[in-house]
């Protein structure tokens, strides 16, 4: 009887703690107007992009500009990208 008492008390206590450590995680910033990366974990140079000029700004984690791509398969295949906005960057 005591075994089962602790095990129901036990279970929602390791919820608890599991949503508390994965809901600390933080996601990337997404700057507004912007488009989350789809990753694929394809490495860069073994990924194929179509050449349409379609000029996008990439930015990091952080919601920082890391630079002018020429289309958003370009911007989103470089590790550091996770996401994208149309344009030049500001």
């Amino acid at each position: 009887m005591k075994d089962m008492l602790i095990r129901r008390l036990m279970a929602p206590s390791l919820v608890a703690g599991v949503l508390a450590i994965t809901g600390c995680q933080s996601s990337p910033t997404m700057p507004d107007g912007a488009t989350r990366c789809e990753k694929t974990g394809i490495p860069p140079e073994r990924a194929v992009c179509t050449m349409i000029h379609d000029p996008v700004c990439g930015f990091g984690e952080d919601g920082q500009a890391l630079g002018q791509f020429g289309n958003s398969c370009q911007a989103c295949i470089q590790p550091p990208v996770m996401s994208w906005r149309r344009g030049e960057c500001e």
